[in-house]
């Protein structure tokens, strides 16, 4: 017997590991199938298999970290008090891993870590690993002590799990709806779409997708800022209804806050959800984090994802597990046409030599750029405009060479018939016309017309163009209703699906297409209202535009002073003014992150952190 001496360590230690692993898996568990549980019971027990599976791996190799140590400790007489100290620096790794892993599904990046946003889930996350591992590491070693018994219980655990997981995604099971995928591919204006008349070859899978599917030819969007109009098409509500209009918006206090879409709406996803479907979102885009509301009704939102060549691998992925088994809603949202423009070197020339349009511009403060070019200080020469569309048209390419992958793989895979598919935008982008570039500006048609295409299952209608002007907040109750949700989904849009039958339209209230965007310094809000053929614009300060888009489409020649059109100014105007009095106030806000601002500058939204009321 050996009294005084070191004890060699046991399998206990292991078993320590192995509860660690398990602690840090229910605990990633639990966070990322929280909402996977309220859907369904085997799409919970799913994710929450996985995530067991995994980090009860990563447990073992924490335990057996563990027990190196302290076997080696051990041997150098210097096991006594050292237990403990071994165990945590085992435990680090895993800990750090656990909650790298998360702090991604959050959307979180490291450098946020130390953000108001960030600290909160952060902190009950350590606390609640910490805590499962410390009882469930004494838990078993007051139960089973240094013999290898919990090894086996654990292998015989793991083999159930496995089992479990193995039958949930047995092949053979047929959906009973058609799934849907929504890509938005933000800042893409319709006339620099092939189908819609752009002279370049920009979008060949685009324009394949349509032949096979729906396009509608005038769709305007509910404002020339992300956020509002991503509010509308998720909502179907127009932004005098739902009020989400500030990005960023300095209080009398000095906090930076932004509006938040508030859970008296009801999203896209939640009606989907509501009638079975498994919805999900991989997004990028600064104002669509899951802070701001956006992610009511997914049951895994997922913002900050990067560009559309990860979001595609990201889905595509997700197509081969969760996707096969449930019908599914995907919201895909690429930002990579939002300027500035940056295609990948290989497409950069598609289209003729951009020169250097952003020689002399400092692009992590891109948001002053455009306040300058706004407020008249900066004014871009023509070949700085003619270098920056080569370069959009070049990044749309780029973006539809990586849908037309995606899509066939769904080709590939027997898919792409069964799937209704969307393709559509936020706003589009201007290149000097009426004097301004980018976008958040006035509500002309290069920044509120934009590309709706629905490929529907089994190709129907392929090839047929709605030429009657439609509007963004009509995509919900259109696509709710070609996949026959029942119960409606209490939408201010029309739903568009008896014309796509063949049937007639709507009344005259379908026929009105409201822009908005929020007021600047104390002035009243930005709105346009198109019908008939008609635009009417009244800006800041009051200012009134109306054009004849029959005879004028580029909106060049304003028609407010002309006698002829007085009495249907009147009844424009008329209806801006109820429209501008029937606005939300007061909407929910929450402080935005010093992290989220610098991205949100960088992508013009904001011209800097001092002076954030640009939306």
């Amino acid at each position: 017997m050996n009294d005084g001496g070191p004890k060699a360590p046991g399998l206990s230690w292991l078993s320590s590991g192995l509860a660690v692993g398990a602690a840090i898996g229910g605990v990633v568990a639990t966070v990322r199938s929280r909402a996977g549980f309220s859907y369904a019971l085997g799409l919970g027990f799913d994710s929450a298999v996985g995530d067991l599976l995994f980090w009860s791996g990563v447990g073992l190799l924490t335990g057996g970290l563990a027990w190196g140590v302290r076997a080696g400790l051990a041997s150098l007489g210097r096991v006594r008090g050292s237990g403990p100290l071994a165990s945590l620096l085992a435990v680090c790794p895993g800990l750090a891993w656990g909650g790298y892993e998360l702090n991604r599904w959050l959307g979180i990046h490291p450098r946020q870590l130390l953000s108001s946003h960030a600290l909160s889930p952060n902190l009950g996350i350590i606390g609640a690993a910490l805590g499962a591992a410390i009882l469930l590491t004494v838990l078993v070693g007051r139960r089973w002590g240094g013999s290898g018994r919990p090894l086996a219980v654990a292998g015989l655990v793991g083999l159930l799990l496995a089992g479990s997981h193995a039958w949930l995604f047995r092949d053979g099971q047929e959906k009973s709806r058609p799934d849907v995928l929504i890509l938005l591919i933000d800042a893409l204006r319709a006339d620099h779409v092939g189908v819609y008349g752009h002279a370049r070859d920009t979008t060949p899978h685009l324009d394949r997708l349509a032949a096979d599917g729906v396009r509608f030819a005038e769709t305007v969007a509910s404002s020339t800022f992300t956020k509002t109009s991503i509010a509308s098409l998720f909502t179907g509500r127009h932004p005098y209804q739902h009020g989400v209009y500030w990005g960023a918006w300095t209080d009398a206090d000095g906090r930076v806050q932004a509006d938040l879409l508030t859970e008296r709406e009801t999203t896209l996803a939640e009606h989907f959800r509501e009638r079975g479907y498994l919805t999900e979102a991989w997004v990028q885009n600064g104002h669509l984090r899951r802070a701001f509301g956006f992610a009511q009704g997914f049951v895994h939102y997922r913002d900050q994802q990067g560009h559309s060549p990860r979001i595609n691998r990201l889905f595509r992925r997700f197509l081969q597990r969760a996707g096969q088994r449930y019908p599914y809603l995907a919201y895909l949202h690429y930002i990579d046409l939002h300027d500035p423009y940056q295609p990948p070197n290989s497409f950069r020339d598609r289209f003729g030599d951009p020169g250097a349009p952003y020689e002399g511009i400092d692009l992590t403060r891109w948001g002053s750029y455009l306040e300058a070019v706004r407020g008249g200080s900066e004014r871009p020469t023509e070949e700085q405009l003619r270098g920056w569309e080569l370069l959009y048209d070049a990044q749309l390419a780029a973006v539809d060479a990586e849908i037309g992958e995606l899509l066939d793989a769904l080709r590939a895979e027997g898919r792409y018939d069964e799937t209704l598919i969307v393709v559509t935008s936020d706003h589009g982008d201007a290149f000097g016309e009426h004097g301004v570039i980018s976008h958040s500006t006035a509500p002309y048609d290069e920044l509120v017309l934009v590309p709706w295409i629905v490929k529907l299952p089994a190709n129907r209608f392929a090839g047929k163009v709605i030429e009657s002007q439609v509007a963004l907040v009509d995509l919900l109750p259109t696509v709710a209703d070609a996949v026959g949700l029942a119960g409606g989904v209490g939408a201010a849009g029309c739903s568009r699906w008896p014309e796509i039958r063949g049937g007639e339209r709507d009344g005259d209230d379908c026929a009105l297409a409201i822009s908005e965007i929020a007021e600047v310094e104390g002035q009243e809000a930005t709105i346009g209202l198109r019908r008939h053929q008609r635009k009417y614009i009244r800006s800041h300060g009051g200012r009134e535009q109306l054009f004849d888009l029959a005879l004028d489409p580029e909106e060049r020649i304003d028609r407010a002073d002309d006698p002829v059109f007085q009495s249907e100014l009147e009844e424009l105007r008329h209806l801006a003014f109820e429209i501008l009095a029937a606005r939300q106030r007061g909407a929910q806000r929450i402080d935005v992150d010093p992290a989220t601002l610098e991205q949100l500058k960088a992508l013009g939204y904001i011209g800097g952190i001092d002076d954030p009321n640009d939306p």
